[in-house]
């Protein structure tokens, strides 16, 4: 099956172990979360499976291919892509421009390109604001344009790094919707996301990280009761 797994995962920054031994396993249509306190090392993890950190010790693999040291453009190749905490779009750009571009980037022709923009457009309600440049576009349509962009190259997998973050409440839900549409379509989706509200509705397994190494790893269900997690991270009332 075609998963994407990290085995032993280690990073150290100096004398500092920021991840230490840590696994995952992402499955094809699955929303796996990664929650933890800040600092407990959840973007460095994302930052070693999409190519932009070294680890010490482990390895990454997309169905059974080692690709731990590969750089993340050759990951996108192989079906992983990311997006960031700071969206990035061109600003002087259009939606349909931004996504376009990210076509071209991976080397796709200018046909397919436009294929795929209309698609995705489409399927991420972006009509309307096919035209708008991307330094006039609100939050939530931002982040959606983001999401759009890493669907370009029909990745196998997604990693979303605090996409809901700064979003109000319509903008979250609707996000939801977007993230539901990546799993129709057979992407496995990595969350890392601080509304619980949002990993509890989304997310098929939820794994906790606490100072660099895996706390549990369950159903929401699983984690909500969970005694250790509730008290490191939910709070002892939640």
């Amino acid at each position: 099956m075609n998963r994407l797994s990290a085995t032993n995962i280690t990073v150290r920054f100096g004398g500092l172990t920021v991840i230490d031994n840590v696994d995952l396993e992402i499955r094809p249509a699955e929303i796996l979360g990664l929650i933890g306190p800040n600092g407990a090392g959840k973007s460095t993890f994302v930052n070693v499976l999409t190519g932009f950190q070294k680890p010490k010790a482990g390895a990454v693999r997309i169905g059974g291919k080692d690709i731990t040291f590969t750089r993340p453009e050759h990951r996108v190749r192989a079906g992983l892509v990311r997006t960031f905490q700071a969206v990035r779009l061109f600003p002087g750009l259009t939606v349909a421009e931004n996504i376009s571009a990210a076509g071209l980037a991976i080397g796709l022709s200018v046909s397919e390109t436009r294929k795929r923009e209309r698609e995705l457009v489409e399927l991420l309600s972006l009509g309307d604001w096919i035209n708008v440049e991307a330094r006039a576009l609100p939050y939530g349509i931002e982040r959606r344009v983001g999401i759009a962009r890493a669907m370009v190259s029909k990745p196998a997998f997604v990693m979303l790094d605090e996409p809901a973050a700064g979003m109000n409440e319509d903008e979250a839900l609707a996000f939801l919707a977007v993230v539901g549409m990546l799993r129709e379509r057979g992407a496995g989706v990595l969350l890392i996301e601080h509304n619980m509200g949002v990993v509890f509705k989304l997310c098929d397994r939820v794994q906790v990280l606490q100072s660099g190494r895996t706390l549990a790893v369950g159903t929401p269900d699983e984690i909500r009761s969970h005694s250790m997690v509730r008290e490191a991270y939910l709070g002892s009332a939640a």
